[in-house]
């Protein structure tokens, strides 16, 4: 969780195996809010488009909206939405994978790993950022592989090292 305007990181929520669902979730998160002692000031609630947090019944914002006893301005990620769909017509064109990172089809043999890690990388001008915290190998190793790719990507990026 991020707690704006100021983009302070709050708190990662996991959930335990099969609590896999909205309501443990949006459970979660509002104890995050309360015990940010944020359930009044807390006007927006932003996820990814999936179902499960979108829903406007039982998904993870209402279930938030239902704790705090009254209603959010939602927000949805469009780019999530584009992901999805650029998912099912790459799999379309170039078929399935077999694997998270592992491309099988004609394309994907193109665009393998082994093909960007054969270039250099390129000298760049780093980006200072005061806000990012910085995690343990612990806390690092718990996050999604997604997001630990981003946050590698992010580090380079801040140190101007290159490597991620």
């Amino acid at each position: 969780m991020v707690m704006y305007p100021n983009e302070v990181y709050i708190k990662t929520v996991k959930l335990a195996k099969g609590e896999g669902k909205a309501r443990p979730l949006g459970e979660k998160l509002h104890k995050v809010i309360k015990d940010q002692e944020s359930e009044e000031s807390l006007t927006i609630i932003r996820s990814d488009s999936c179902p499960k947090n979108s829903g406007h019944i039982g998904g993870v914002q209402a279930i938030v909206e239902e704790k705090l006893g009254r209603p959010l301005q939602r927000v949805l990620c469009l780019k999530h939405g584009i992901e999805v769909v650029w998912h099912r017509f790459f799999k379309k064109v170039d078929g399935k994978t077999s694997g998270p990172t592992t491309l099988t089809g004609p394309i994907g043999k193109l665009i393998s790993n082994e093909h960007y890690c054969r270039d250099p990388i390129v000298d760049y001008t780093k980006v200072e950022s005061k806000n990012m915290p910085k995690f343990s190998k612990a806390v690092v190793d718990k996050l999604s592989k997604d997001q630990q790719y981003l946050y590698r990507i992010v580090w380079a990026v801040i140190e101007g090292n290159g490597y991620f």
